[in-house]
């Protein structure tokens, strides 16, 4: 039995920043760059979940008090300047550490191998999904049913998903409620394989002959179904391609 591992662990900071932004850093969207931080910090509003009266969505502001006309500690009327002046550092897009690990037995003529990666530590945003909120919120939706998603309604008032309402910008803004854990596990092959006996073979003049199943990304466990934080460290997009899971069937004949 063989077995290999592997890991590589990620780690960075900001030495320097020019003087003018030496005290505040640099916001670029969604990103905070300071010094002493890591380069891939988030500037993110945090998500405040759903005001059961109304169903709208909340967001916390910095101090959680009524600051720059945010509505007390949780604004959910427009955010307008609110929301801007909200942002603040949500987490790291990079993760602790990446690897893989494979193994391979040998036993009575079967042979198996496994090969499988993981990542763990990071955060990544779901822009995907996101965007298929956008969508869900400008399409009506027969409530009660089972493929209804888990939005607000006036017998459903304790959730996290606002009431879906296409004029209601707010309800789908840019903040933590897209932020999702990156950590994964991927299988990302399995062959199993049988060497017929030599006694059987060598009256057809093979030296052996050997049968084998293989798949290839045959599973990815990671947080939130759907998602695969392969493609990125920094976004995953429902409309991106992942890996395709396939598998074969195969001989080995060796004369």
């Amino acid at each position: 039995m063989d077995v290999a591992a592997n890991a590589t662990f990620l780690s960075n900071k900001i030495l320097k920043l020019h003087p003018d932004f030496a005290k505040d850093g640099i916001k670029n969207g969604s990103r905070l760059y300071q010094e002493g931080q890591n380069m891939f910090q988030l500037n993110l509003v945090d998500y405040g979940g759903v005001d059961p009266v109304t169903g709208k969505a909340m967001y916390w502001t910095v101090s959680k008090r009524q600051q720059d006309g945010c509505h007390l500690s949780r604004a959910h009327r427009r955010l307008g300047r609110c929301y801007a002046n909200a942002r603040h550092a949500m987490g790291n897009l990079l993760p602790t550490v990446t690897g893989g690990f494979s193994s391979t037995l040998e036993a009575f003529g079967f042979d198996l191998s496994v090969s499988a990666s993981f990542q763990l530590g990071g955060k990544v945003m779901d822009q995907g999904y996101q965007d298929l909120i956008r969508q869900v919120g400008k399409t009506p939706v027969k409530t009660g049913t089972r493929t209804s998603p888990r939005a607000w309604t006036p017998q459903n008032q304790h959730t996290d998903v606002p009431r879906l309402d296409a004029g209601d910008s707010n309800a789908d803004a840019t903040s933590t409620r897209w932020l999702v854990s990156s950590d994964y596990l991927s299988l990302n092959n399995v062959t199993l394989g049988y060497t017929l006996p030599r006694h059987l073979v060598r009256h057809a003049k093979l030296a052996s002959a050997r049968l084998y199943a293989a798949a290839d990304n045959l599973a990815l466990f990671a947080a939130r179904q759907g998602i695969d934080p392969r493609q990125s460290q920094t976004a995953v997009y429902a409309n991106s391609y992942t890996a395709v899971r396939t598998v074969s069937f195969g001989v080995k004949l060796t004369f």
